[in-house]
């Protein structure tokens, strides 16, 4: 599969989507081929265009949050209360 960046999705898709679809400005288009990426609440709907279109739609191409596992804010940090003597316990 091939990995486009934001500006290769961009000309596959074509430029009016971006600004009369989706509402870009000239301003953000040029942002977006400056940095190389999407921000990442526009993968949904560019996704589906690309799915349309028959155009690969990598994550690579979105500014997506990375998880710090570091930090403990991964999943694992998380944990489910089963039963209620955990509730109990936990207070």
């Amino acid at each position: 599969m091939q990995h486009l960046s934001a500006p290769q999705l961009i000309e596959a898709i074509g430029e009016d989507y971006f600004t009369n679809d989706l509402g870009f400005t000239q301003r953000n288009l040029r942002h977006i081929r400056a940095t190389g990426k999407f921000a990442s609440q526009w993968y949904g709907e560019i996704s589906k265009k690309c799915f349309e279109h028959g155009v690969p739609c990598p994550l690579s191409a979105f500014n997506m949050k990375v998880i710090d596992k570091e930090i403990g804010n991964g999943s694992d940090a998380f944990q489910v209360l089963d039963t209620e003597k955990d509730k109990e316990a936990q207070g």
